[in-house]
């Protein structure tokens, strides 16, 4: 090849830089991600995996995350084939003076598209709480959102575990939102209940706990010590919505940036945080694109 060829070719470097640019700057509002997370775990036989989906904090509106998005991501999801689909909680976004929620009964209506062998689970995240009045006012224990994709055939797990029909023997615990009741910052009361949520787990089995809140993850019960959780998926802090220079300013979480996104390993125990798909409070991502999160769990 001439050199006169050669400088007719892409080059990959300016490329790259024009492509993480466009990421940065507006990519969040045309495109959607798919991480990809693997696990290993030796409670499964060799050539034994699960695949879960995580869809989270999608904070359905009008204008960032409308149904026509929805139905892409839905449509993404399906095409990935998992085992099992995990929603994260927060489906619909806050009614305020820039933000104007889908209607629910919508959003459900396009989520029920979703399909795994396995099943769709979720669990209900803070906003599925506080935007519920009667929830706030303690007049209800249940976030409006619960009956309706429960009767769209998506099981929402309420501080309670489940045996998946899989050879590996998994169980699946989920636990309700940390920060159910709001209150003034960090004081949020949780309608969480972890104990009766791994009441039924046998210690040996291989458990997958689903949390919104990424915040129960160091306040698990060793494993060791009866503790039956090998990997939690969360979502809620949306990788911090904005990163600026690698520097994500504003975590929803009592622990700061240690579990603000992606995959982390302590005291042998998994935990994938998905940066979910919607925005909260303002319609704005920055540096932090909208991701549909699939996590593999292998023998190994």
């Amino acid at each position: 090849m001439s050199s006169k060829d050669n400088m007719n070719l892409p080059d990959p470097h300016r490329a790259g830089f024009f492509n993480g640019f466009a990421d940065y700057w507006w990519g969040a509002y045309t495109r959607i991600k798919i991480i990809k997370h693997d696990v290993l775990t030796s409670k499964f036989e060799p050539g034994q995996s699960l695949s879960v989906v995580i869809i989270s904090d999608i904070h359905a509106d009008s204008w960032f995350m409308p149904l026509s998005r929805i139905e892409e991501a839905v449509s993404m999801v399906n095409d990935l084939k998992p085992d099992l689909i995990y929603m994260g909680g927060d489906l619909l976004a806050q009614d305020n003076w820039i933000m104007t929620p889908e209607p629910v009964d919508g959003v459900v209506d396009v989520l029920s598209g979703l399909e795994a062998p396995f099943g769709v689970f979720a669990t209900t995240g803070n906003h599925d709480w506080w935007d519920d009045p009667k929830t706030q006012n303690e007049e209800s224990d249940t976030p409006f959102i619960v009956p309706k994709l429960q009767d769209a055939g998506i099981r929402v797990l309420r501080n309670e575990a489940v045996e998946l029909d899989h050879p590996g023997g998994i169980w699946l615990s989920g636990i309700e939102s940390q920060w159910a009741y709001q209150r003034k910052y960090p004081n949020h009361i949780g309608a969480h209940d972890l104990e009766a949520a791994l009441a039924d787990v046998p210690p040996d089995a291989f458990s997958l706990l689903l949390a919104h809140e990424p915040d129960i993850f160091p306040k698990l019960p060793d494993r060791n010590l009866n503790g039956p959780i090998d990997v939690v998926l969360s979502g809620h802090t949306h990788g911090g919505q904005i990163k600026i220079f690698h520097t994500r300013p504003v975590i929803p979480s009592e622990y700061g940036r240690r579990y603000a996104y992606g995959h982390r390993v302590e005291n042998g125990r998994d935990l994938i945080v998905s940066g979910g798909l919607g925005c909260s409070s303002i319609p704005v991502r920055l540096g932090v694109m909208p991701e549909i999160t699939l996590v593999t769990i292998r023998s190994g």
